[in-house]
Formats: structure tokens, sequence, C-alpha cells
């Protein structure tokens, strides 16, 4: 064997090596994007299950549901409670958006995201805090918003309890 034999057979093993190592990387990054990916879902629900459980305090479910209603007898500390609520969903509405955009939110949560926003803002309260905070946003997502809210209007404000009951009352699945 030549010295020209050896110098091809270290060139292809070279080669051999750097697509091995090309397809490790491969998926790394597939696994690294996966990752990513559950990180982004795991924080969306646990910033939606925080901001749940804020409504089941004692001292805001009534403030809440008042303010959803569009009540306007409400003092100035319960409009700060709902107005921090409000804050905390539009911010994350904001989030999701965003994340959707840069193609880090998979189309099944950005529709699952949609779908809840498109419930808040039937109720009268969500709309009006909306209006009364849109320009703290950004432009395009505040158009988004919008136009959400507006067909939102088109719609009655749902009656959860009324809901709830004919859940219980009804028998199947």
């Amino acid at each position: 064997m030549t010295l020209s034999d050896l110098s091809s057979i270290a060139t292809a093993i070279s080669a051999f090596a750097i697509l091995v190592s090309l397809i490790f990387v491969n998926i790394q990054v597939r696994q690294a994007e996966k990752y990513q990916r559950a990180s982004i879902q795991q924080g969306r629900a646990a910033r939606t299950g925080e901001i749940a459980m804020r409504v089941i305090d004692p001292g805001f479910a009534d403030v809440h549901s008042r303010c959803m209603r569009g009540d306007a007898n409400i003092t100035d500390a319960e409009l700060r409670q709902f107005f921090g609520y409000c804050r905390a969903s539009f911010l994350g509405a904001e989030d999701s958006f965003f994340q959707h955009e840069e193609e880090l939110l998979d189309e099944k949560a950005y529709a699952s995201f949609i779908a809840s926003i498109k419930v808040l803002l039937v109720l009268p309260g969500m709309r009006a805090m909306w209006r009364m905070t849109r320009d703290w946003y950004e432009p395009e997502f505040a158009g988004f918003m919008d136009s959400l809210a507006s067909e939102a209007a088109k719609h009655p404000p749902i009656d959860q309890l009324a809901q709830w009951k004919k859940a219980v009352t009804t028998k199947g699945c």
C-alpha cells in the first residue's frame, strides 16, 4: 500500500466522520427545538394557570364576575384588581402572538390561544379594559386584538352559571 492509497483511505474516513458528525448535530438541533417548544408551552400553561387561580381568590372572584359583566358600579380598588388581571391576560396574549409570529408556538397551541381570548373578549368588561389599555401594546398586536374584540362584540356574553346548570343536569358525556 502506497502513501497515496493511505491518503485516499484517510480522506474517505474523514469524510465519513464529518457525515456522522453532521447527522449527530442535526439530531441534537431537533431535540433542542422540541425542548424549546415544550418549555414555551409549559411557560404558557403556568402563566395561564396563575391567571386562572387569581380569579378563584375569594377577595377577587366577585369583583372579577362583576367587572367581566361590565358592571359600572365598582370601586377604584376593584378596578385596580380587575386591571391587574386584564393586564396579565393581555401580556400573556401578546407573548403568545409574538411567539407564533416567530414560529415558536405551533398552530395547535395558537388556535387554543385564539379560542381562549375570543371567549374572554365576548365579555363587555374585558373589551372595555382592552379599549382602555390597547395603546400600551405593539401596534400589530393591538390590531390583531381589535379585530378579535370587534368580532366578539357581535356575540352575546356567555352565562357560565347557566351553562354549568345545563351541563350538570344533562345525561351522557
